[in-house]
């Protein structure tokens, strides 16, 4: 008799198993929705010395067509003085394309000596990048 009620409590306790995992997955399911995918979106700040001056450009790149606003704010402390400028505004980004949110020209001793930060939010996030 012992033998024979043996299995059968097994059994039971593998379809409570499984069924304590479907209800789990269940769960989790209806508390952790799948959240959309988070576009890709990068931004860089290009320094390039033109003419005797320093050219700062804002860029901003997405993987997907994304909208949001943008702050770009620069501190130069140089031989010529101290400047800070700051710009803010809308961008909307096509998928693949760097595209230009401000430029910046400072005279030429600003390089080396100057610290850019450029902030992108959205809806879904925010980044950010600095230079140098």
């Amino acid at each position: 008799m012992c033998c024979a009620l043996s299995p059968a409590p097994h059994r039971a306790g593998t379809r409570f198993h499984r069924t304590l995992s479907g209800f789990a997955a269940a769960l989790a399911a209806t508390i952790l929705p799948a959240t959309p995918s988070a576009a890709a979106v990068t931004c860089r700040i290009q320094a390039e010395p033109v003419a005797g001056y320093l050219r700062l450009q804002a860029l901003a790149r997405s993987d997907e067509d994304l909208q949001g606003r943008y702050l770009f704010s620069l501190n130069k402390h140089s031989a010529t003085g101290t400047s800070r400028n700051v710009q803010s505004g809308s961008f909307a980004l096509r998928p693949g394309q760097d595209e230009v949110l401000s430029t910046v020209t400072l005279d030429g001793s600003a390089e080396g000596h100057y610290a850019a930060n450029l902030t992108l939010e959205w809806d879904q996030g925010s980044t950010s990048c600095h230079s140098p």
